[in-house]
């Protein structure tokens, strides 16, 4: 499963993309017996396509899995933050806006000081250059360009997500249900779009994020105020050999993340904690190509565990 998302699906970040992906995934649930259903919202100017899958009319229980991927990030030793979004933010801003910045230079010095130094039929060569650069300029700035490689964000939660269904009994079945969660890479529109799906049901049902898994040495389980008692029973089931700890998010942390707007949520990411700060590495570059195993299994049982 892993190798069919992280290959032919890999690219989930233009809308033709997310729809072929959509498509597949509600195929191979409904091989597991379960009904499924696309939930599309308006948010502000986004158009979100959260893929709802299983029964929440007797959910007790919900795993979300983002599923858009990120853009490209043209930066070394780019570090992301998934249970701290403001933190992020601000760490963030150099490696997203630095890059346009340069290209914006580059393509100022193009236009005004190479043509000194070119003759005229030379000029219009330039000139054409010029503008296809400013097209690539403009995408870069506008929208980015996307990632080819997105195992750890997040196709092994994807295929954890598969895992976790087949898995379960048929009395369980009906207790759970999943959301693959749609603009959740930067933004937390896909989360606003769940809430106010939840709040047409007038359902309360607990939400366990799958969110950046299968790096690092460490796993952290994120909770919004009111839920560190299901942090704390989830985690109560690791057996696996990281680092296991819980933290509490506030609202600064939970803002742009997967846990912005959600209410009854837990996130649950591996990584490692670098100067007090959890972080996920090499994610929104050509180096997330892998997961590790041993993580994968040792998540997956855990929640399996909770679950039953």
């Amino acid at each position: 499963m892993f190798e069919k998302y992280n290959t032919q699906y890999a690219k989930r970040f233009y809308k033709g993309q997310k729809r072929k992906f959509r498509e597949a995934i509600q195929e191979d649930f409904k091989t597991l017996g379960y009904s499924s259903l696309v939930d599309e919202r308006r948010i502000r100017m986004s158009k979100v396509s959260n893929l709802m899958i299983g029964n929440f009319k007797t959910a007790k229980n919900i795993i979300v899995v983002p599923y858009d991927t990120p853009s490209r990030i043209f930066w070394p030793n780019y570090k992301y933050y998934p249970q701290e979004g403001n933190y992020f933010m601000k760490k963030n801003f150099l490696p997203t806006y630095g890059p346009m910045l340069l290209s914006y230079a580059f393509l100022l010095f193009l236009v005004y000081v190479v043509p000194k130094y070119l003759p005229l039929e030379a000029q219009f060569v330039l000139f054409a250059i010029s503008i296809l650069y400013l097209i690539g300029v403009l995408t870069l700035i506008i929208k980015g360009f996307p990632n080819s490689k997105n195992a750890i964000r997040n196709t092994a939660s994807i295929a954890m997500a598969y895992d976790i269904a087949e898995k379960l009994s048929t009395d369980k079945r009906k207790e759970c249900a999943f959301v693959f969660m749609d603009y959740a890479s930067v933004k937390s529109f896909g989360a606003q779009a769940l809430e106010e799906f939840m709040k047409d049901r007038q359902r309360k049902t607990n939400k366990i994020i799958l969110y950046c898994i299968g790096s690092g040495n460490e796993m952290s389980i994120g909770y919004a105020k009111g839920n560190r008692k299901e942090a704390s029973d989830l985690s109560k089931r690791y057996k696996g050999s990281l680092k296991s700890s819980n933290r509490s998010m506030d609202v600064a942390d939970c803002m742009n993340t997967p846990m912005d707007s959600l209410q009854n949520a837990i996130i649950v990411s591996t990584g490692e904690t670098q100067d007090s700060h959890f972080c996920v590495k090499n994610t929104a570059s050509s180096k997330d190509r892998e997961y590790d195993k041993e993580t994968y299994e040792s998540i997956k049982n855990m929640v399996l565990d909770y679950l039953k």
